[in-house]
């Protein structure tokens, strides 16, 4: 178990790896910012928008490793019923979790459009 647990972790970590290109370059003196320069709030916005979309990301990638450890516990279940059971209602509530969080992709994308910007 210690080494399904620690091969989990280490497929999370590398499938996270890319969410390291929403890092925004530094430019200008102080990351972007000069003198008497303020931050637009397109700027905000997109920022903001960078780390919802990396979060739900990352709880997605999380429901994706639960199922793929319910399937597991399934086919390992034998035939002890309530193992299956409970392997299978993971997969049901991870399966819901993924669905979540699909919507809620959907509606922040939604919201950010739809929000005129100044």
């Amino acid at each position: 178990m210690p080494k399904l647990l620690f091969a989990c972790s280490l497929a999370a970590t590398l499938a996270a790896s890319p969410l390291a290109a929403y890092a925004l370059p530094a430019t200008g003196p102080i990351n972007g910012l000069s003198g008497g320069d303020h931050v637009g709030e397109s700027e905000v916005r997109n920022t903001v928008y960078k780390v919802i979309v990396a979060f739900l990301g990352i709880i997605g990638i999380i429901a994706v490793i639960v199922i793929i450890i319910a399937g597991t516990r399934l086919i390992l279940a034998g035939g002890n019923e309530e193992a299956a059971r409970a392997a299978r209602r993971q997969i049901i509530y991870a399966v819901i979790g993924l669905i979540v969080v699909l919507l809620s992709v959907v509606i922040v994308n939604f919201v950010i459009k739809a929000v005129p910007s100044n």
